[in-house]
């Protein structure tokens, strides 16, 4: 894959803190093709298309993986709460995001959202849900790391919507039609519908 030279170095993060409570258990350890978990296999992916790849998490988590964790302390479960936390961590111009739920998004996509020129604060993708309702899959695509302080103002104010978030800064969306690269688990039939995508799609 080739990242546009303007975003030569720029770091990946996946998304684990959520509470998995419709999944009954913690969706991150459950087994996902040959990877012994679905973050494993997040991991290993994402590890083939970006120089450095971290996990964000609660500083409570073990997931029993080698490598590179961002531990937060936070009591609240929000997903801004762990990009904020990056964002101040790192320090970097920009962090690509997704979220250990989403394990079909495609090199493509990826591919195109580093590669979008503009002075955008988020850049993520958008797709149709069913043919007709436009969906909007905000814990992936870059986010600018100057807007770790608004999201701690956010945070702070106990404003925790992330599509609010999102539409009060300068963002641009990738429309990406419709498929099974966004589907996410969330319960127990997710997690065996996409073990049949896997199933069909890799054999």
């Amino acid at each position: 894959m080739a990242i546009n030279p303007s975003h030569p170095s720029i770091p990946c993060a996946i998304l684990t803190g959520g509470k998995s409570s419709r999944m009954q258990s913690n969706k991150a350890l459950l087994p996902f093709g040959e990877a012994k978990s679905l973050l494993a296999y997040q991991y290993q992916k994402m590890s083939a298309i970006f120089p450095e790849v971290f996990i964000v998490c609660k500083h409570n988590q073990d997931f029993g993986l080698k490598a590179p964790y961002l531990y937060e302390k936070s009591e609240v479960f929000s997903p801004l709460v762990g990009i904020a936390h990056t964002l101040k961590t790192l320090q970097a111009p920009e962090v690509f995001f997704t979220s250990v739920d989403t394990p079909f998004l495609e090199l493509k996509t990826i591919k195109a959202l580093c590669n979008i020129q503009g002075a955008y604060d988020i850049i993520y993708p958008r797709s149709q849900d069913r043919g007709y309702y436009e969906r909007g899959h905000y814990l992936i695509g870059r986010w600018r790391g100057h807007l770790y302080k608004d999201l701690e103002q956010a945070i702070a104010q106990k404003s925790y919507k992330i599509s609010a978030f999102v539409t009060s800064h300068k963002s641009y969306f990738l429309d990406c039609g419709n498929g099974d690269e966004f589907y996410n688990l969330n319960t127990p039939k997710d997690y065996h519908h996409a073990l049949k995508i896997l199933k069909d799609s890799h054999g």
